[in-house]
């Protein structure tokens, strides 16, 4: 039988780090000793609610319990924190993150979260599974529809845009700029950049 500090040092993980302080899904020793007492299993060992930092059990006990416990709230923290289908959410930074269906039926991964910032595109990452999908931003960023409409379509965004398309292109900003000077939009949005 090993006490709490005892299967924490099984882990690696010192009292003041605790079984959770470092993940995304909200988990804290409060909430595990909640779920923790209403276990029959655990019931076995301790009759009485007993607070995880007291209690005793076998090294696989505690490692089921664990990781029982942290299977099911990271699915409920998931979706209880993203709504079902496909949505915009957005970061501290002001970043978003859309989860969106792969546009290309080749690929076996059938998911995509897309960043983006004020500039426009800034990078994408497939996955299997939604839930795979939702990992990946869990804790990081908080659902907001309209986050992305709200980036689009200001001098920033078109700016990126036009850069993005440019180096795709294999020119510099300055090399695009000075081949598509001509067009209206590309000098409104920048000469004062380049001719100033």
């Amino acid at each position: 039988m090993l006490n709490y500090t005892q299967y924490l040092e099984t882990q690696l993980r010192s009292e003041d780090m605790g079984l959770f302080n470092d993940n995304p899904y909200g988990l804290s020793n409060e909430s595990f000793t909640q779920w923790l007492n209403q276990q029959r299993m655990y019931k076995r060992f301790h009759n009485s609610f007993t607070h995880v930092e007291d209690a005793s059990l076998p090294e696989r006990k505690w490692g089921f319990f664990v990781t029982t416990f942290k299977r099911i709230q990271k699915k409920s923290f998931l979706s209880s924190q993203f709504p079902n289908g496909f949505f915009e959410a957005v970061n501290d930074q002001g970043q978003v993150a859309c989860l969106l269906p792969e546009p290309d039926k080749n690929r076996e991964e059938k998911f995509r979260i897309s960043l983006y910032d004020e500039r426009g595109p800034r990078y994408h990452e497939v996955f299997h599974t939604r839930t795979e999908a939702l990992h990946s931003i869990a804790g990081k960023y908080h659902y907001e529809p309209g986050a992305l409409d709200a980036l689009v379509g200001t001098e920033d965004w078109d700016r990126g845009l036009c850069t993005l398309g440019w180096i795709s292109d294999g020119l510099t900003p300055l090399e695009g700029y000075q081949r598509d000077k001509s067009n209206p939009e590309v000098n409104r949005l920048f000469f004062s950049v380049f001719e100033q």
